[in-house]
């Protein structure tokens, strides 16, 4: 034996101080175990604290000194949370712990406001030396569950290590300035004096900065993003450093009517919509100058949500509202949904609050929901645009082609399925295996774990999309459910897909090959066999709970094991993928009656022992699996519990005495799945579709690098694919917030509202009524029908050969670009900013700054442009930006007082701009003018 693999007691502390559970470890009754366990002289630990004694919840050689910052290995809020409890509970007298062990429930999962704290870790402490029993130096005792020193005198099986840790408690910022503190609390060392100073580099451009405790730090990032934090303490003549993660994200927008909310309730609704055995909800938020109907809408439909966590702002009066998702604020990125509606489209966002029925169902009651509230009453000649988001675009999809099969209109232009398992969806099957059968055994007592069974794993609608289910692999095949074949088969039987609209296809996924991190068939979740833990149910009675034996009095437990082990899936090879063995060795005292000849029959009640071993063995092999599991895909955290409720994930682990937990992230939704292509889950995506015929990616730039045009229906039934090159989290992150980049957001953007609108080989049928709106239409090949209808409205429009209206059609052509907002019209009906700058007053100043654009909207040569600068002013400019935001022309002011600016409209391409006058760092609020040369 090379080195000493410790049976350990494996008890999540960081979880357990959360809240009350269940099963309640106490300190003492720990102490007294670890104690029974490790027979060492006190006086050897040397420094109080033996890290053996501590389950392995994170690996102490991964937290060494490093003298240079580049070996440091990055970790993260809960790996120091993690640390910190660790050391806690390798204390020989946990008492003499002198910090604060409810910091996780002050600080986990918790978002910023003030001051962000910064948690700091330098510790010493004993281990046991690798060779400790090969050398002598320590006997094992695996029957008695014994650790012994038997050490010669002078000698010691321990040797002393530290561990060095930094990382804020609160990893999720907002850009812009924000300050850091050192707390004395937080500043977790039992050699405090031997650190001269403390530095931290924030990762914002500027450099190592000195920390002091209690003193804050001021620090501005203007850029966003994941960031690197890099803590460096100086201890004599050497420098340490560590390192952590923190995130960046962009400020919410504010409102000028509010500055304390940031999730805007819709104009109309939230309202329930109940058809069909289904309960939905929806809420309408409405264009510019409405007047309350529905002229251009944008259809949103939600995912999958058994948790019931995702809403529309108003639900239930937003009761438990920090722990939910709102829709539009997920979709309204950057101000995405918000500068639609400036366009004159109208938000209409649905969700369904039983989206664990079937896919079927909630696509019947959304065919419904799409007649009766949009279609029969929108005002206009506009398509839909309809997004579904994960579930919700098989629910769209199915929608759609129900329609079509019947010849319902779905009057839909574009239908946007985003990261939806459109070829299944993948809950690690161990994982699933691992659920179901642990919940066997623990009776249903756990409740995320008998709910995890119930709403996420045994559902209709995640028997309809798994492409494995334990309930249906069987022998050494993995399979999906007849819930998903006959789906599947309902699906193929009336068209599959829709086709009388332009689709487009997103996945999360990345489309160069990268995999989740672990091969196929690796190990994700492993508990050894441990020694016994006392509960408040007794040990006893628990394990006897376990194999269905009731608690007797008298037992005698010889000996008891518990293990298991969860692997993923492997590739077309035999593999475990879920194994696990209950051993109970007992003597159970029972009563027989015999009969005594004295010298009459007399019944007598004889007592005895029945001992004998009970087992409960499981193991489950497959060998036709693909390598689903580590796969490019849109990422969950399914089998390192990251994506249960924190404290619940805790009770469950610490009552499972887990060992290992393999930290990385599970493949949700397979790249090639989210994309509809017919190809193997670990294919270069991009390699791929580069060598296809009828498939093209738009262009080199940043934006469209990541988007094919695909004409080629056997790569894939999607017109558009968005593939960018990294595995990212399913839709939004753990703060609720949308994953979208900027790319995806500019693409969405021109696919929904693209200013050079393309009619390429269109035809208008008999009683169809098409209408389209962009800056410039340009109409090649298009035929609109005897009975047929269509409306062009837009800023140019060219109508090239082979434009054909037939006798009894109507066609109208609009050179007008009303429908977008002129200045100074924008409503707002909701909390939720229209405008992306803000109006704010210089403050102090008698008369604010005033911007007015005098020449009519739209303009066509020149635009005089009025302000009004007060003269306690220092410096004015005017800024031009286009409507990404890109500044295009900046204009130095030099007057005070009234002034005018002409700006010449030659020097400007056709389109819609924003201008706004800034004043010693205040902005006006922002004007739009429209040029049309």
């Amino acid at each position: 034996m090379d080195t000493l693999n410790l049976k350990k007691y494996v008890i999540l502390l960081l979880f357990i101080l959360l809240k009350s559970a269940p099963v309640v470890y106490s300190q003492e009754d720990y102490q007294a175990q670890m104690d029974n366990i490790f027979n060492i002289p006190a006086q050897k630990v040397t420094t109080g604290v033996l890290i053996n004694r501590s389950p392995d919840v994170i690996e102490m050689q991964i937290l060494k000194l490093q003298s240079n910052a580049n070996n440091a290995t990055v970790i993260n809020t809960h790996n120091w949370l993690e640390l910190f409890y660790r050391l806690y509970a390798s204390h020989l007298n946990m008492n003499s712990f002198l910090y604060d062990i409810t910091l996780a429930n002050k600080y986990a999962g918790k978002t910023a406001h003030e001051q962000i704290p910064l948690g700091l870790i330098y510790y010493c402490y004993d281990k046991i030396k690798n060779n400790a029993v090969q050398n002598g130096l320590l006997s094992v005792d695996t029957v008695s569950q014994k650790i012994t020193d038997i050490s010669p005198v002078g000698q010691s099986p321990l040797e002393v290590d530290t561990c060095f840790a930094a990382s804020l408690l609160v990893d999720t910022l907002t850009a812009g300035t924000n300050a850091f503190i050192l707390k004395d609390s937080l500043f977790v060392s039992n050699k405090k004096s031997d650190i001269q100073s403390i530095y931290a580099n924030f990762d914002n451009g500027q450099g190592y900065v000195r920390m002091y405790p209690n003193q804050p730090v001021t620090v501005s990032y203007t850029a966003t993003g994941n960031k690197t934090l890099t803590t460096r303490i100086v201890v004599g003549s050497k420098n340490y450093y560590t390192s952590s993660r923190l995130y960046v994200k962009e400020p919410p927008p504010q409102s000028p009517l509010s500055t304390n909310s940031d999730v805007p309730r819709p104009d109309f609704g939230p309202e329930p919509y109940d058809n069909s055995d289904i309960k939905a909800y929806y809420g309408i938020w409405y264009r510019c100058n409405h007047n309350s109907t529905i002229r251009k809408p944008i259809l949103i439909v939600s995912g999958f949500d058994p948790s019931d966590m995702i809403r529309i702002a108003g639900e239930e009066a937003d009761q438990g509202a920090e722990s939910k998702a709102y829709l539009y604020n997920i979709a309204n990125k950057n101000g995405f949904l918000d500068s639609l509606r400036e366009l004159g489209y109208d938000i209409i966002v649905y969700r369904s609050a039983d989206s664990d029925k079937s896919v079927i169902d909630n696509a019947m009651n959304l065919v419904n929901f799409m007649q009766e509230k949009i279609i029969n009453v929108k005002t206009s000649n506009n398509e839909l645009i309809v997004l579904g988001a994960s579930m919700g675009g098989l629910v769209c999809r199915y929608a759609l082609t129900y329609m079509e099969k019947n010849n319902i209109p779905h009057k839909t232009k574009l239908f946007i399925s985003m990261d939806s398992p459109q070829n299944g969806a993948n809950v690690p099957l161990g994982f699933q295996y691992m659920a179901f059968c642990l919940n066997d055994d623990l009776k249903g007592l756990v409740p995320d774990l008998s709910d995890a069974i119930k709403n996420q794993l045994s559902c209709n609608a995640a028997k309809e999309m798994l492409i494995y289910h334990y309930a249906a692999t069987a022998g050494n095949t993995a399979k999906c459910h007849p819930k998903r074949t006959e789906y599947l088969n309902s699906l193929a039987s009336i068209g599959n897909f829709p086709k009388q609209c332009t689709t487009m296809a997103i996945s999360f996924g990345s489309g160069v090959g990268t995999t989740q991190g672990f091969p196929a068939g690796a190990t994700l979740i492993k508990k050894n066999s441990s020694p016994l833990v006392t509960t408040n149910l007794g040990a006893l009675d628990f394990l006897l709970t376990l194999v269905g034996i009731p608690p007797t009095i008298g037992i005698t437990l010889n000996s008891a094991t518990w293990e298991f082990e969860v692997n993923a899936v492997p590739d077309q090879t035999s593999k475990s993928i879920y194994k696990e063995t209950i051993s109970l060795d007992i003597c159970i005292p029972k009563t027989k009656v015999i009969v005594v000849w004295t010298p009459l029959p007399v019944p007598v009640i004889v007592p005895y022992l029945d001992c004998g071993v009970n087992l409960l063995n499981r193991n489950v092999v497959v060998n036709n699996t693909m390598p689903l599991d580590n796969a490019p895909a849109s990422i969950k955290n399914w089998h390192n519990f990251a994506d249960f409720d924190y404290a619940e994930a805790g009770r469950f682990l610490n009552l499972l005495g887990v060992t290992s937990i393999d930290q990385h992230s599970d493949a949700f939704i397979p790249a090639y799945s989210a994309l509809g292509l017919s190809v193997s889950p670990h294919t270069n995506i991009r390699d791929y579709l580069n060598g296809q015929a009828n498939v093209q990616r738009l262009s080199a730039t940043s934006a469209n690098y990541h988007f094919y045009r695909n004409s080629n229906p056997a790569v894939s039934p999607f017109n558009y694919l968005y593939i960018e090159n990294r595995n990212d989290e399913h839709i939004f992150n753990s703060n609720n917030e949308a994953i979208f980049s900027e790319d995806l957001l500019k693409t969405l953007n021109d696919m929904i509202f693209p200013h050079q609108l393309s009619l390429e080989n269109k035809t208008i049928t008999s009683g169809q009524s098409v209408a389209y709106e962009a800056l410039n239409v340009t109409a090649t090949n298009v035929t609109v029908k005897s009975g047929g209808r269509l409306d062009i409205t837009a800023n140019e429009i060219i109508l090239n050969p082979g434009f054909n209206a037939e006798i009894g059609s109507t066609v109208h052509i609009n050179a007008d670009v009303s429908w977008i907002c002129p200045t100074d019209s924008v409503q707002f009906a909701s909390f939720s900013p229209l405008s992306r700058l803000n109006f704010v007053e210089v403050a102090g100043t008698e008369n604010p700054i005033r911007l007015q654009q005098n020449t009519p909207d739209p303009f066509t040569q020149n635009t005089r442009i009025d302000f009004y600068l007060p003269n306690t002013v220092q410096q004015a400019d005017l800024y031009v930006y286009d409507t990404n935001q890109a500044q295009i022309m900046h204009f130095p002011l030099s007057e005070r007082g009234e002034g005018s600016l002409t700006i010449q409209g030659q020097a400007l391409a056709a389109g819609m701009y924003l201008y706004v006058l800034i004043a010693d760092g205040v902005a006006s609020e922002a004007k739009r003018m429209i040029l049309t040369n």
